[in-house]
């Protein structure tokens, strides 16, 4: 299945996107010709995954890592927008029994 990129919002460590279909360790990545400072273009070899802290049904973290700290953001950008590169995710509002973290609780 093929993402496309959608548009969000930042504010500090909190990106926003109504109903983003998100899951933590989704893999994404960013474009625009000026993101929100923090961030970089997917172009750049920096990977960015989401993270449990956050995450809601509209808003999203982010972490250079899997599970890492998250991303904080000093500007807003000007009409950034992101996409997911994979589902290998733990489900949003799942529970697991291998002791991994879970979704949104």
């Amino acid at each position: 299945m093929r993402h496309y990129f959608k548009s969000f919002t930042a504010s500090g460590a909190v990106l926003t996107a109504v109903n983003h279909g998100l899951y933590i360790d989704d893999e994404v990545e960013f474009e625009s010709s000026d993101l929100p400072a923090g961030l970089y273009e997917h172009t750049s070899s920096i990977r960015y995954y989401v993270v449990k802290n956050g995450l809601t049904e509209d808003t999203f973290g982010v972490a250079t890592s899997k599970r890492g700290t998250v991303v904080t953001t000093t500007d807003a950008g000007t009409s950034p927008t992101y996409r997911k590169v994979n589902h290998d995710a733990i489900s949003p509002l799942g529970d697991t029994s291998d002791g991994k973290q879970s979704g949104v609780v």
